[in-house]
């Protein structure tokens, strides 16, 4: 009978997923044309609009009650960003070309209350100069946190049943026991909704789907087993 253990290297696999807690939607106000102080108005006037929208639904103090109870947890804007390039007349290609200028402002919203969520985006559907580009679905850190210790536990017993399954047909059935693991990283897969539909002259919502989509988080762990030959 064979008197040396037998080895064997399987991955063991975990899966869990979890309805989003937060959704980062991120909003670009754009305009162009031959104006610059005309576009940059639209654009300033806009994103001025939108923080109207935001403020009732912002944290109104930096207490920890306020800040629960607040619809959107967090919300930041970048300044005013201008590029230009030329337009040649295809007519007359002789005449000088006219500068014409590309003006922005986008939004990243962090919003917990996801009714909260729809309404904003039916308002926003409304303003012209708005384009909702994409929204993000993630859970909170101590919720990642709370389901490493679930996702270990699987994922090591995936492979301690895989190894077992393979030594009972090859009868290296006895004493099945680690002898050595690998740990990965907890990874994350959150849902992200990429809109970019339309040129920022006019909201484009129709599509979004605003309501939470899971959260899936997965691990693989490697492990390596011996068995001693079943007698």
């Amino acid at each position: 009978m064979p008197s040396t253990p037998f080895q064997l290297i399987v991955t063991g696999k975990a899966e869990v997923a979890h309805l989003a807690e937060l959704a980062i939607i991120n909003v670009s106000v754009s305009s162009s044309g031959i104006n610059e102080a005309s576009v940059s108005d639209k654009v300033i006037t806009t994103a001025k609009h939108i923080e109207s929208l935001l403020g009732p639904l912002s944290p109104q103090d930096d207490t920890a009650k306020a800040k629960k109870a607040a619809p959107i947890a967090h919300w930041s804007k970048t300044s005013l960003s201008s590029t230009s390039h030329g337009l040649y007349h295809h007519q007359d290609p002789d005449q000088p070309p006219i500068r014409q200028y590309n003006v922005a402002i986008s939004f990243d919203i962090s919003f917990r209350d996801f009714q909260a969520l729809r309404s904003f985006g039916t308002k926003l559907s409304s303003i012209s100069h708005v384009e909702v580009q994409n929204i993000s679905w993630i859970l909170t850190d101590a919720t990642l946190k709370s389901f490493e210790t679930e996702l270990r536990e699987k994922a090591a017993q995936d492979a301690l049943e895989k190894a077992c399954d393979y030594c009972d047909v090859l009868a290296y059935k006895a004493n099945v026991r680690p002898v050595e693991l690998q740990e990965a990283t907890v990874s994350r897969s959150m849902q992200q909704a990429k809109i970019g539909i339309g040129n920022g002259e006019y909201a484009r919502t129709e599509g979004l789907r605003f309501d939470a989509q899971k959260v899936k988080m997965a691990i693989e762990v490697t492990v390596k087993f011996e068995a001693d030959y079943d007698v």
